[in-house]
């Protein structure tokens, strides 16, 4: 039986993440009883805003979808909220089946592969008017050949799919991109898809973020990135919220003709020659700077959740702009600074400054204990990694 609203418990996936610990806060916060799926150690476990983990001794996978069923089935949660990437595929994948036990806001499965593929995203912007970096698989010999040829350099290879693992690696010629083929091919080992090869876009990072209701844009929020961990593309670091009407114009624009349930964003850089937007990605899942959607008054947790119970959300009122976010632990500023040394002023301006937000909290301490174990440990494999190579 699905739980009523009131005291209604929700069960969020992949409990190491920060934003599953930004989810699970706002979430205990408006009154929900929050458990979590993930590994025993995870930074949510430490929270006061968790009720409980749900780990490997009760669900070693999601993947095991009887067993999470069954789960579902015998606590009776009021909604299911998946946070990660994989988590997101697989629950939509089973979606009718778990919709038996539980609630969902939530994409259709084939919709959610063609954003996590960039070819297929790529093909739909483009349907839709959006500029899209130029790019090239990278399947074959000839397909490598084919990049040096046409390419204007500098290029980026990186995954083609956001549930392959891979860096993203910088080249500035195409003797250069041809004679590091054996390394980047190496690096993008054992994944479904080989990599993309993409022409560099010099500019500032921003995304567009929205929860839909069948195809009804209920609510958004923008940011621009400040900085980022790996400094070569990854999740933010320090973001600041901003509105620009432009930016709210191509965002809609793919999620409109996508027809979107549930929540996405959808990632830019903003061409500095240009101040034209480039499409970067789209992820279908909640994003690692949700604190500072949240800070800046827009509760996508809790919203989605309403959602998925049925309720219907009021408009949406304006959000704080120019608030800035950093994440300081959890692959955030720390790690930033030691991938990047000369950034260390600036994330130390900041650290001090009242004013920038941050996920540390004095009344919930334990996790960022969590995270700061976890960076060392990153760190630590980072290094020995580079140590081997050399």
């Amino acid at each position: 039986m699905i739980a009523q609203a009131g005291k209604s418990s929700i069960l969020l996936t992949d409990a190491g993440y920060r934003n599953t610990l930004a989810a699970v806060r706002a979430l205990s916060e408006a009154g929900y009883v929050v458990d979590a799926v993930g590994p025993h150690g995870s930074c949510c476990e430490s929270s006061r805003h968790l009720r409980r983990l749900i780990g490997p001794d009760v669900l070693s996978s999601l993947a095991d979808i009887d067993t999470l069923v069954a789960h579902l089935q015998r606590t009776g949660y009021a909604a299911l909220l998946p946070i990660g990437a994989r988590s997101v595929r697989t629950i939509a994948c089973h979606a009718d089946q778990i919709a038996e036990h539980t609630q969902l806001a939530l994409h259709d499965a084939a919709s959610i592969e063609n954003c996590m593929d960039k070819t297929r995203l790529n093909a739909v912007a483009q349907r839709v008017g959006l500029n899209v970096p130029r790019y090239w698989t990278l399947d074959d010999d000839a397909c490598i050949e084919r990049t040096a040829d046409e390419a204007r350099f500098p290029i980026v290879v990186k995954k083609r799919h956001e549930l392959d693992r891979g860096p993203v690696i910088a080249y500035d010629s195409a003797r250069q991109f041809r004679d590091s083929a054996t390394h980047w091919r190496s690096a993008h080992a054992d994944q479904s898809f080989a990599p993309i090869a993409q022409e560099y876009v010099e500019g500032d990072g921003c995304a567009f973020f929205a929860l839909y209701d069948r195809g009804m844009l209920r609510r958004w929020f923008m940011h621009r990135r400040i900085r980022e961990f790996p400094v070569a593309g990854g999740a933010s670091s320090c973001a600041e919220s901003v509105f620009e009407q432009d930016l709210f114009e191509a965002g809609r624009r793919l999620l409109d003709a996508l027809k979107w349930h549930g929540v996405a964003m959808v990632e830019f850089k903003r061409e500095r020659s240009t101040n034209v937007l480039q499409l970067m990605e789209v992820n279908p899942k909640f994003w690692g700077s949700l604190d500072l959607a949240i800070a800046s008054g827009v509760n996508f947790p809790v919203d989605t959740v309403r959602l998925a119970m049925g309720e219907s959300l009021e408009p949406q009122s304006e959000y704080a702009v120019n608030r800035r976010f950093h994440w300081p632990f959890g692959h955030g500023e720390w790690l930033h600074v030691a991938e990047r040394p000369r950034a260390a002023w600036r994330v130390l301006q900041d650290c001090l400054n009242p004013r920038v937000r941050t996920n540390i909290r004095l009344t919930d301490l334990a996790p960022t204990w969590r995270e700061l174990r976890h960076d060392l440990t990153t760190l630590r494999r980072r290094r020995s990694a580079a140590t081997h190579r050399r």
